[in-house]
């Protein structure tokens, strides 16, 4: 039996080594060892004592604007105050305990508490007990340090000179020996507490951003002046008085407002023109050729001109504005203008000087001055203000003065102009009256249309015209002529063009030219062979495509009212009327033409063409026709063309 107990006791011994090298190894949330840890800390242990100053600041400025004109100057002044408190008393302990794990394993728990005394016999030792945060780092590792910041208020009065003494109890719930409940050293420090409290701002100093300095033990204030001006001291001054010892401030700020006479003008020129005028008269025609009986319609022109114009009396006037936009009034001594290269202007501001223009007025003056010539100049005007220097109060003392100028530039790029015969009367031989013309008219142009003809016998006429003008104020006189030298040949005639006769029939839209009535049996409504058509819609009829038809037709109809109206032949123009005839006796508009037809037809038009525009035969009459086409232009249609010398 002896003998199976220390068996057993043996595997038990065993299995005990075995579950201690499995907890050894296990996670690091296993439960510490039952040996726990052990700790050592320190405490150390500091007095104050103060009685500290509280102070206020304030600074002020008077006055805090000024309303400037430039030159004149201000005086502000300025004050500091300060206030000093009773002050106020404070005692406190501070330090901090030092805790140090000496163990294997980490504290569990930790926690600090502090007991004041001092030093006085209990009860009345224990003064103040705290407790000192540990949060910051609430577990310590082994072998691990650290110290816990504290401070304890010490009651007012303290006891002056005396022994305080503080203890630190640290405790932790895995103390070795002590497992579960809360145990650990308690160290303590001694101080001695000071006799008496230390002074905090018992005297400040105060700096300026102005530049001065002061020293104040107690309460008490300060004033110095500062003078501001228009040339550079605009805008907005900030000031700030700072106490040094506690960065307190105060600003005070002066603000400048700085004005100016606003001085306007203007510079109205003016002079005397005296205007030239000239006068043309031109005809489109110099000569005419026409038929007898032909009218031909000649355009005609009348153009006047201003030729030129003289100048003289020259002068400058205009008006002068003095205005004061400043909420103050300002004295002016005087307003004078100035014309640059001839001296002074005369003004008149109808007013006595010195002149008081008050707040927000205007003083208006005029000038005027005689000038020698148009020559570019400038004119200036000047107010001059009295200037002022004034103390804190407002109260002003004359000195200097100031010119404030305004100035216009005199041109004579537009000046008031007293015209002398600016306008015209025109009229004309042969169309009467054409009406009035002035310089903003100019030039003009009057245009208009006489038929010219007809003559009933052939020889040389000349139409004579005459335009002519008179000046509104001086009544000078111009006139111009224009001549059309009319020629009506004899026996021969002259030839017209398609675009005449299409033009001059019954239907317009020119004058009715008769040759069409010798057309029979019905003249431009006569009708055109095969064609379906009048011999008048036929001429109208546009040869779309190069349609042979009616490109002979066109050049066929003109030559016959030609020949109708009295113009001369020729073999050539005889042999295409022929064939013509016989061409259109056979064939329609829309016909389909062999080549050597159509070009035969378009060699007898081509012909026929230059029968019409008077290249052969008698020559061309004058024509107005502004469809006046020859068939030279479509010599692409023709082949063999003969050369025809005029």
């Amino acid at each position: 039996m002896k003998n199976i107990r220390n068996i057993l006791i043996i595997f038990s011994a065993i299995a005990a080594l075995i579950s201690l090298a499995v907890l050894s190894v296990g996670p690091a949330s296993a439960e510490p060892t039952p040996g726990g840890t052990t700790l050592t800390a320190t405490v150390d242990i500091t007095p104050h004592w103060t009685t500290t100053y509280h102070w206020t600041i304030d600074k002020s400025v008077v006055p805090a604007t000024w309303n400037l004109f430039t030159g004149d100057q201000g005086t502000s002044m300025y004050t500091i105050t300060v206030t000093k408190d009773q002050g106020v008393e404070e005692a406190w302990m501070d330090g901090q305990v030092c805790v140090t794990n000496g163990g294997a394993v980490a504290t569990e728990n930790l926690a600090i508490t502090a007991d004041l005394k001092n030093g006085l016999p209990p009860p009345d030792d224990v003064v103040a007990s705290i407790s000192v945060n540990t949060s910051g780092n609430p577990v310590l590792d082994p072998g691990e340090t650290d110290c816990y910041p504290y401070l304890v208020n010490v009651p007012l009065p303290p006891h002056a000179g005396g022994e305080y003494k503080i203890t630190a109890n640290v405790t932790i719930t895995n103390h070795s020996g002590h497992l579960g409940t809360p145990f650990g050293p308690s160290p303590s420090a001694t101080t001695v507490f000071p006799a008496s409290p230390t002074l905090i701002n018992a005297s400040i100093n105060v700096d300026d951003t102005n530049g001065g300095s002061w020293l104040f033990s107690d309460s008490g204030s300060v004033s110095y002046n500062r003078t501001f001006a228009c040339d550079g001291d605009e805008g907005k001054h900030d000031n700030t008085a700072t106490i040094r010892e506690t960065g307190q401030s105060d600003g005070a700020s002066v603000t400048v407002n700085c004005y100016a006479l606003q001085v306007t003008k203007d510079a109205q020129t003016s002079l005397k023109r005296t205007y030239d005028w000239t006068i043309d008269k031109s005809a489109d025609q110099e000569k005419v050729i026409l038929s007898i009986g032909q009218q031909f319609l000649v355009n005609y022109s009348v153009t006047v001109n201003v030729g030129g114009y003289t100048d003289s009396d020259w002068a400058v006037s205009g008006d002068i504005a003095v205005h004061n936009p400043a909420p103050i009034d300002a004295t002016i001594n005087a307003v004078s203008d100035l014309v640059s290269g001839v001296g002074p202007a005369d003004v008149d501001c109808g007013v006595t000087f010195p002149y008081t223009l008050l707040a927000g007025g205007t003083l208006n003056c005029t000038y005027s001055a005689d000038l020698p010539d148009a020559a570019s100049r400038t004119n200036t005007a000047a107010a001059t203000l009295q200037n002022y220097s004034y103390d804190k109060d407002g109260n002003g003392t004359p000195g200097g003065t100031t010119d404030f100028t305004g100035s216009a530039a005199v041109s004579f790029s537009n000046p008031t102009i007293a015209e002398v015969d600016e306008c015209i009367d025109v009229s004309d031989s042969l169309q009467g009256v054409l009406g009035t013309v002035c310089i903003g008219d100019a030039p003009k142009t009057f245009t208009y249309s006489r038929w010219i003809g007809p003559y009933e016998a052939c020889g040389d006429y000349t139409v004579d015209n005459t335009a002519s003008f008179t000046a509104n104020d001086t009544g000078t006189t111009g006139n111009n002529g224009a001549s059309v030298a009319v020629n009506v040949p004899c026996p021969g005639g002259c030839t017209l063009t398609p675009g005449y006769w299409k033009t001059h029939s019954k239907y317009g839209p020119a004058p009715y030219d008769d040759a069409w009535a010798l057309l029979l049996p019905d003249g431009e409504d006569t009708e055109f062979y095969l064609s379906g058509q009048s011999y008048y819609e036929v001429l109208w009829t546009n040869p779309r495509g190069g349609n042979a038809y009616y490109i002979l037709a066109h050049q066929f109809i003109a030559a016959r009212l030609n020949l109708l109206n009295g113009a001369s032949s020729t073999p050539a123009v005889d042999a295409a009327l022929a064939w013509a005839e016989t061409f259109f006796n056979t064939y329609t508009p829309s016909s389909t033409l062999s080549k050597p037809l159509r070009n035969t037809a378009l060699n007898y038009a081509f012909v026929l063409d230059t029968y019409n525009n008077g290249y052969t035969g008698p020559g061309h009459c004058s024509d107005n026709n502004p469809e006046h086409t020859s068939l030279l232009l479509y010599f692409d249609h023709f082949i063999a063309l003969p050369f025809v010398k005029r």
